[in-house]
Formats: C-alpha cells, structure tokens, sequence
C-alpha cells in the first residue's frame, strides 16, 4: 500500500471563517507540509474562526499533531477560534491533553548557557538554601536515635510489630 502525499487546502468560506481540508497520510513516513503557510495566510487576512475538513484525511501519526498544534498555538495567541470538531476523535483527545499540560520553564538548560562564575554562584545559593534542611533532618534523626537507645523514644508497640514483618 502505497502512502498518499498529505496535502491541505485552506479556503474561506464566510468572510473571516477558514475551512482547513486536510487529505492524504499525514504520517512521519510522508513530508508532512509546514504549517507556515496556513499561518501566514490567516495573519494576512482578518481571520476569527479555522474549523476543519478530514473527510479525506488516510493514516496520521505525531506529524499531524505538530503541525495542528502550531496552528492551535497561532490561534490562542491571535484571539482566533480553533473549532476541532471536524478533525478526528483521536486527534482532538490528543490536542485537549497537549493543551492541559503546562509548559515547564527547563531551568537546567538556562544554566548550561551561564557563564561559569554564574553557575557555580547559582550552584553554591541552591546548596545554602538546602544544607539547613538537610542538617535540621539529620539533627531530628540524631535526636530520635538517641531517644530510642535510652529507652525514651515514643512508639508503639503495634507499629514496631507491622515494621518488623
């Protein structure tokens, strides 16, 4: 079974309403197209509302999701009503939960770009923050061992039995 190109057509159907026809394998087999042009279009245009047409629309896989997810992107950043009932139940599980997830700030990858006296002042804050917590935890452990090897310590015998198992 030979794969179908993935094409899309975007046309307005009523001033300021675009119809996005996807048809073909929108998989990452195929060169799923770039979701540039469909943007450029609806920035040039007075554009409220992108719905869609998959009546056509063969295999898909993460290639139709990125390119949809772009264009979802576009849309909340222009104020432009994304309607997804046209395009497959699966799909638009897909996009809900991609939109559900927050955005995590990689703070990691920040630091790799720091400079090094950078770093390594960020590294020695982060560790002064900790090192009180982690003596406060040792001094508790400290101090409950030393109750326990005196015979002072509070525990019941019912819980010494379940740890004891």
């Amino acid at each position: 079974m030979n794969p179908i190109k993935p094409k899309y057509e975007l046309s307005e159907k009523t001033p300021g309403e675009y119809f996005l026809n996807l048809s073909g394998d929108w998989t990452t087999l195929n060169q799923v197209p770039s979701h540039d042009v469909v943007i450029d279009e609806l920035k040039n245009k007075n554009s409220r509302a992108i719905k869609f047409d998959c009546s056509d629309l063969g295999l898909w896989d993460s290639g139709l999701l990125v390119f949809l997810l772009r264009i979802n992107s576009f849309s909340e950043k222009e104020k432009i009503k994304f309607d997804d009932h046209g395009l497959p139940e699966g799909v638009r599980k897909l996009i809900k939960l991609a939109n559900a997830v927050p955005v995590v700030d990689n703070q990691e990858k920040d630091e790799i770009d720091m400079p090094l006296l950078d770093r390594i002042g960020s590294t020695s804050l982060r560790v002064k923050g900790s090192a009180g917590d982690m003596l406060d935890f040792i001094g508790q452990v400290f101090l409950s061992f030393s109750r326990m090897l005196t015979g002072k310590a509070i525990f019941r015998r019912s819980d010494f039995f379940v740890y004891m198992q």
